[in-house]
C-alpha cells in the first residue's frame, strides 16, 4: 500500500496510508487530510489511488500544488520519494514496496497569497524580507 508522510518544517505531523480511492487535502475540516495554514486553500488537492498507482491533482488552489518543485497541472503520477509541497507542508510519497522511515511526531479561513521561492543559485539580487512577507518565517 502506498503511503505519505506529512512534514512541516523539521517535524513530522502525520502519516497516511493511501488505500483505493480518493484522499482530499486542504484547510477545510471536511478534508481527509487537514492542513491548517492560511496559505493552503480550503479544498486544495486530492490524491487518487487505483491499484498500486497514485496520482495527485490540484483542485484549483490559489497557491498551487508542487511535486519536486514543479507545479502540478491537471494531474501527476506520483513516484517513490516524490516530495509534494502544499503551502508550508512537505509530503513525502512512499510506494508500496518501500519502507517508510520512523517519524518524530509533534503537531483562518482566508487564503493568503504565497510568493515563489527564490532559487538558491540566483544570488544577483538577494531578496529582502520587506519584499516578501514569507521570507525568513519558516
Amino acid at each position: 500500500m502506498n503511503r505519505i508522510r506529512i512534514n512541516k518544517g523539521s517535524f513530522t505531523i502525520g502519516q497516511h496510508s493511501l488505500e483505493q480511492g480518493t484522499v482530499t487535502i486542504g484547510r477545510n475540516i471536511t478534508n481527509d487530510i487537514r492542513l491548517n495554514d492560511s496559505i493552503v486553500s480550503s479544498n486544495h488537492a486530492k490524491i487518487v489511488t487505483v491499484m498500486n498507482t497514485s496520482y495527485i491533482q490540484d483542485l484549483g488552489s490559489t497557491n498551487g500544488t508542487f511535486v519536486n518543485e514543479q507545479r502540478v497541472g491537471q494531474q501527476r503520477l506520483l513516484r517513490p520519494n516524490d516530495i509534494i509541497t502544499i503551502g508550508m507542508y512537505e509530503i513525502m510519497f512512499f510506494a508500496d514496496d518501500m519502507s517508510m522511515p520512523a517519524s518524530n511526531n509533534t503537531a483562518s479561513d482566508k487564503t493568503q497569497i504565497a510568493y515563489p521561492r527564490q532559487k538558491a543559485a540566483d544570488t544577483s539580487t538577494p531578496a529582502k524580507s520587506s519584499d516578501n512577507p514569507f521570507l525568513n518565517k519558516r
